[in-house]
């Protein structure tokens, strides 16, 4: 994931679907993506904790993203 913030500056679309490796610890180096407008985490190893610190940070800096979310994270927020 770190390899890909040298994109920083002109990724727009990304999607890490179906990669389980892909966990929060990769969060850092998604926050650094500032140009990005849709990013894809399903089937992910990323959690409610990531998720929360995406959004956190998204809206911190009014970024908009179209983020699709694990399967998990989309039951426990339907259910809230």
């Amino acid at each position: 994931m770190f390899l890909l913030v040298s994109l920083k500056r002109t990724l727009t679309k990304l999607s890490l679907a179906s990669n389980p490796d892909i966990d929060n610890e990769a969060v850092p180096a998604m926050l650094l993506l500032l140009k990005l407008s849709f990013l894809s985490i399903l089937d992910t190893g990323i959690d409610m904790a990531g998720l929360r610190r995406l959004a956190e940070f998204a809206h911190k800096t009014d970024q908009l993203i179209d983020i699709e979310i694990p399967y998990a994270c989309q039951d426990y927020v339907d259910s809230q």
